[in-house]
């Protein structure tokens, strides 16, 4: 059994027993402090809203037996005691970062169940289940992932209208974990984006700026700012709504299903509300014999015994470094001053 420290600061609509809209639990977790709320009076349970960690608890009186939700990463189960207090509570604790409303409907689809007789431990199984997706599947990008898939959208749909979309739809390979992001007939891109002041990428592998024997391979670096509510700011979600406004079914279908290899729902576009612009013109560096890139060739070269380095990451710093002067046409017309 675990003491909880008494966390409940602050009684928001203590008395109150019912369901809660979407737009009362976002009240909830704008409040400072944490808050309790009642949702039912026999048997006794309580919803409890921590704000500041965004989790959300509900507490039922205790009975034998206990719910097994090990399986779910988002999910953990204590017996809790108030301090000065004697009882006992069972709780669940949800992580409802970025679900505020969903974590809720878990809960009041438990406290049904209970309310009507189901044992906690039947209406947790039972409850969850029905949740499995969201529980186990419905993850955030990261920042680093929604940046990076940023760029490679906005390249992308620049080159659509240059190039036949279906041959540009099949050309993106970053979403099919393939070295290089876009693999075109005559070259290959690598899409590097930041949100850094400086020109500075994460390279993720030895392997990475690597260029295939048949086809030279062209780093793209984009840098982008948060732009608030700027006109000129674009969402992930208005970048995706319009590369496939332009496309057919079919390569529609094909888009889709290589946004889903890369975690992108489109059930999940309220998640990505950040807004981002160019921080400056995008620029076009040729991976050649006088780049400063780290691959298994070289490594090899310097290393002993190479074949025990088994991972390598590391930053480059393209902010001084010279630009290529002649790149494919797409590139080019991808990296040239936006006009006014």
């Amino acid at each position: 059994m675990e003491t909880a420290t008494n966390e409940v600061e602050q009684m928001i609509g203590g008395d109150e027993v019912g369901h809660l809209n979407a737009d009362d639990i976002e009240k909830y977790f704008h409040q400072p402090l944490p808050a309790v709320r009642r949702l039912s009076a026999q048997p006794p349970t309580y919803l409890l809203i921590d704000p500041a960690t965004e989790r959300i608890r509900l507490r039922v009186p205790p009975e034998s037996g206990a719910p097994d939700v090990t399986a779910f990463d988002r999910i953990t189960f204590d017996v809790v005691q108030e301090l000065g207090e004697d009882d006992e509570w069972f709780e669940l604790t949800i992580d409802a970062t970025e679900n505020h409303h969903e974590a809720y409907l878990v809960i009041a689809a438990i406290v049904d169940l209970v309310v009507n007789g189901t044992s906690f431990t039947d209406a947790v199984a039972d409850g969850l289940r029905s949740f499995q997706e969201l529980l186990l599947r419905k993850r955030r990008l990261t920042d680093e992932q929604q940046i990076g898939l940023f760029g490679e959208l906005l390249f992308l749909e620049h080159a659509i209208t240059h190039v036949a979309a279906p041959n540009v739809v099949n050309a993106w390979a970053g979403a099919d974990r393939e070295e290089h992001d876009f693999l075109f007939d005559g070259f290959s891109v690598e899409v590097k984006c930041t949100r850094s002041e400086s020109r500075i990428h994460l390279i993720a592998s030895a392997s990475q700026l690597q260029p295939s024997p048949e086809r030279p391979l062209y780093l793209l670096s984009v840098q982008v700012t948060a732009a608030g509510a700027a006109s000129q700011g674009r969402a992930l979600g208005d970048v995706v709504a319009s590369i496939r406004d332009d496309l057919s079914e079919r390569s529609r279908q094909l888009f889709d299903m290589k946004l889903e290899d890369v975690g992108w729902r489109h059930d999940d576009t309220e998640l990505y509300q950040r807004r981002w612009s160019l921080r400056s013109v995008p620029r076009t560096f040729l991976v050649d014999d006088d780049f400063p890139a780290l691959t298994p060739k070289r490594i090899a070269d310097i290393v002993p015994q190479p074949s025990h380095v088994v991972g390598v990451q590391y930053r480059l710093d393209l902010t001084q470094f010279e630009a290529a002067t002649a790149v494919p046409e797409l590139l080019d017309e991808f990296c040239k001053e936006p006009q006014p």
